[in-house]
């Protein structure tokens, strides 16, 4: 018995997220799906971070047993060939039989990207947030500090979570402006924040962005933010933001 280590690359917008779903097309159902044909036995994947509907990865893992002998180099070609062209495994690695690509990771990257121009960008539709309006990150970097930390996120947790507790802690949180060219687009401004964190709630980091938005645009202070997350109280924040601008950028173990 091996235990095989994957990193996956993958565009989410045409599925309905990470997670394995009865007659829906998901990212795990896929690749299950591949393995089990590729080596010819039942494949049950499990994965990192279970990344929403529309989200998309730079670098989720995932491990799974099987007793296939097939090289890493091997495995990692045959099964790029027979995938969609919107997911890529970038590394396929054997690994200790305890290994648990959810329960060893110690921290978790992500990113999300908005497309803060006056101008759209056809090529962006699905890969950033595209918002037009000015925003005031001096204001939103404010609000940032009272979010670092351990806290109870339950103002940023959506409804249908079912976790023992909502008590999450965020390591580092940025945001910055950037002038110039991701793969997908032209030279534009965006702005992207980063978030690392231990691990994180249903939508909570989209959650949580859709709040600082508010701020941005000044229609809530960063006290405000203070307040909001002191209430534990979801209806006291704002909507998600879109699915579309968020990447899982990086699992550390």
């Amino acid at each position: 018995m091996r235990n095989i280590k994957l990193v996956i690359e993958y565009d989410g917008t045409n599925y309905q997220g990470w997670q394995k779903q009865p007659k829906l097309l998901t990212i795990s159902g896929i690749l299950e799906e591949k393995l089990s044909k590729l080596i010819s036995e039942k494949i049950k994947l499990i994965g990192a971070s279970r990344t929403d509907s529309g989200v998309h990865s730079f670098a989720q893992v995932a491990n799974f047993k099987a007793e296939s002998n097939l090289p890493d180099k091997v495995f990692l070609k045959a099964l790029n060939n027979i995938l969609p062209p919107d997911i890529i495994i970038k590394n396929v690695q054997e690994v200790s039989l305890d290994f648990h690509s959810r329960f060893n990771a110690k921290s978790k990257t992500y990113k999300y990207f908005i497309l803060n121009s006056k101008e759209k960008s056809v090529f962006s539709r699905n890969k950033l947030y595209y918002f037009s309006h000015k925003l005031n990150l001096a204001l939103i970097q404010k609000a940032i500090k009272f979010l670092k930390g351990k806290h109870d996120f339950t103002s940023f947790c959506s409804t249908g979570s079912y976790t023992s507790t909502n008590v999450r802690t965020i390591t580092n949180f940025t945001v910055k402006t950037c002038v110039g060219k991701l793969s997908f687009i032209p030279i534009q401004k965006y702005i992207v924040f980063t978030i690392t964190g231990s691990g994180f709630l249903r939508k909570m980091i989209r959650n949580i962005i859709g709040t600082l938005i508010k701020v941005g645009t000044e229609e809530l202070t960063p006290a405000d933010v203070k307040n909001i997350l002191k209430n534990r109280n979801r209806k006291k924040a704002f909507p998600p933001a879109p699915a579309c601008g968020l990447y899982l950028a990086k699992i550390e173990y």
